[in-house]
């Protein structure tokens, strides 16, 4: 906890009075992570390994790092005390066995939700398309080259699957001849998962179907998409599910009157990815998606800047 006051203190007068709350506040913070990779990802979700490992031992470090079963016990026990963070994973990408192996180190289990045609059918995700044909562009992706990309990406998510779907193939049959990619190698299989579990590396939760926000779809698609998407899960690796992440995870992906579909349909814990602390169960529950700038300036970790950026993602 110095490390924190110090950062507050470089920060004047204004700085303190606005995040002082963090100082003693009590809950659990879930940070969410997607890749685990040393690639130049021009999305900016994937994250170096070394960045990861520098993160998590400044949180074991300096805070109380649990495992994410012993979170979702304490918020629903309520009146907690100090500071905790649970770390959860989406999608399913392959490339995150490293940090799980990490993890285990420290005896921390997080979580892994699972988008599943991704892993039962290899879909490819519609982001992953697009990354991939940027990085076959081989650009740099500069401040403005990332603005355009961010405006892209908000468009994209703002229309349904398949109209998003079709603007990014035509756009690469135009561009390379071909809209087709082969990711089997890129995502776990039903097995890796279901050892992954039985090892107690992993909780896993459901992500979907496709990865697609409930927000374009109506009660009944909404109802068939939870359902499915745990019974696939439960069949595949004989576990139960109990947990589910909103794809995408913003307010506006979280229809009105969708918590109680998602509690008939056998869910016990909802996860957004609206930033902000969680002092008891309430739905949501709140995460932190971590992204490549997250905790590093010119490719080194800043565990000032990480600390601030925690700050700010639930205060500000």
């Amino acid at each position: 906890m110095n490390q924190l006051k110090n950062t507050i203190k470089k920060g004047g007068g204004k700085f303190i009075n606005a995040i002082s709350p963090f100082i003693n506040c009590s809950g659990v913070i879930f940070l969410t992570y997607h890749e685990i990779c040393d690639d130049n990802d021009p999305l900016f979700l994937g994250l170096p390994f070394e960045a990861f490992r520098e993160q998590i031992s400044f949180l074991h470090e300096n805070y109380s790092l649990i495992s994410f079963d012993e979170a979702l016990f304490m918020l629903e026990k309520g009146h907690m005390k100090g500071l905790h963070f649970a770390i959860t994973f989406d999608d399913g990408f392959r490339n995150n066995a490293k940090a799980f192996e990490f993890l285990k180190s420290f005896h921390i289990k997080p979580a892994l939700f699972v988008s599943v045609n991704a892993v039962d059918r290899k879909e490819v995700f519609w982001f992953k398309k697009l990354e991939i044909a940027l990085k076959k562009e081989d650009q740099f992706f500069g401040y403005l080259q990332k603005k355009c990309l961010e405006d892209a990406l908000h468009y994209l998510k703002s229309i349904p699957l398949n109209l998003r779907q079709k603007i990014i193939d035509d756009f690469l049959v135009s561009e390379f001849g071909s809209g087709s990619f082969n990711l089997a190698s890129e995502v776990f299989t039903w097995e890796e998962l279901r050892q992954l579990a039985l090892d107690k590396q992993i909780v896993i939760g459901s992500h979907g179907m496709q990865h697609e926000s409930l927000k374009f779809m109506d009660k009944e698609e909404i109802k068939k998409e939870l359902i499915l998407s745990r019974a696939t899960i439960k069949k595949r690796t004989n576990i139960n599910v109990d947990a589910y992440a909103f794809p995408n995870g913003a307010k506006q992906d979280i229809p009105e009157g969708v918590e109680d579909i998602l509690y008939s349909c056998g869910y016990r814990y909802v996860f957004s990815l609206i930033n902000g602390i969680n002092k008891t169960y309430s739905f949501p529950i709140k995460r932190i998606c971590i992204s490549r700038g997250f905790s590093h300036q010119y490719l080194l970790f800043d565990k000032d800047i990480f600390t601030f950026n925690l700050i700010k993602s639930i205060f500000m």
